[in-house]
């Protein structure tokens, strides 16, 4: 096209209504959406999102689904102290809004081998490797996946309710939930709250709410990876907080892990 002939090139974001609205905790939401067209993007990628709380203003979130032909697309959101965008989001997205998304990138991703992969993620980071996990659950002969999930508090793994059904129907997946510290906090998460009584006498609902069921293991996902004295074989995978990912990946080097054989 040549530039002096006025046309423009049509806009490659594409449409996405907001269709549901989760609040888990009080600084995490999972919104969904559905957009107009399929978007382009594989599972462990995070998409370039532009929404009419901030126009103009760009943000990438990662996909907690895989790809879909009718455009479903899910994303978790936590407040981070200072920023920009993120408390707007978690408050105050509501049904029916349109979102621009964008753009697709990001290296995550497991390989078509058949070496057993490693997935380490610290709090929404978790969301790309649910997508993946998605992903591999409709695959006909999935590897070994360990996914290591990480966050403050046993209260803070919003995730476990979606990852201990796919742990129990999947043999080729092991889920290991870590805290950094024992018990809950004592200030209350009503989001939370509400979910635990909507949950009672569900015997299933042990395993989420209790972390003695759950298998919660205390300590940093720093320490209990590099107890495991470098993986050489496996595909590895980080996701989370910037600061969190660097230690963890710093952990994981050198306690033998090659630096070539880590994702984040």
């Amino acid at each position: 096209m040549n530039a002096g002939s006025g046309a423009t090139s049509p806009d490659p974001r594409v449409d996405a209504q907001v269709v549901e609205v989760h609040r888990l905790r009080w600084d995490t939401t999972v919104i969904r959406l559905i957009s107009t067209l399929p978007v382009p993007f594989y599972a462990g990628q995070a998409l370039e999102v532009e929404t009419p709380h901030f126009p103009g203003v760009v943000r990438r979130y990662y996909c907690a689904l895989p790809p879909s032909l009718d455009g479903k697309l899910e994303f978790h959101v936590r407040t981070v102290p200072g920023g920009l965008t993120s408390e707007t989001i978690v408050n105050d997205v509501r049904p029916n809004e349109i979102w621009r998304i964008g753009a697709a990138g990001g290296a995550l991703h497991v390989d078509s081998s058949d070496r057993p992969a490693v997935m380490a993620a610290v709090g929404i980071g978790v969301a790309p490797m649910r997508a993946m996990l998605v992903e591999l659950a409709q695959q006909g002969d999935p590897p070994e996946v360990f996914l290591f999930y990480a966050d403050t508090f046993h209260r803070d793994l919003y995730a476990l309710d979606a990852l201990f059904p796919l742990q129990q129907t999947f043999d080729w997946l092991t889920v290991i939930p870590i805290v950094d510290r024992a018990g809950d906090p004592s200030l209350p998460d009503p989001y939370h709250d509400r979910l635990r009584e909507a949950l009672q006498g569900d015997p299933a609902a042990a395993v989420v709410l209790d972390p003695a069921a759950s298998g919660v293991v205390v300590g940093s996902i720093e320490r209990i990876l590099a107890s495991y004295e470098g993986f050489h074989g496996e595909q590895v995978m980080v996701a989370g907080p910037p600061e969190r990912v660097s230690t963890i990946v710093r952990a994981l080097i050198d306690s033998g892990t090659p630096r070539t054989a880590i994702r984040t």
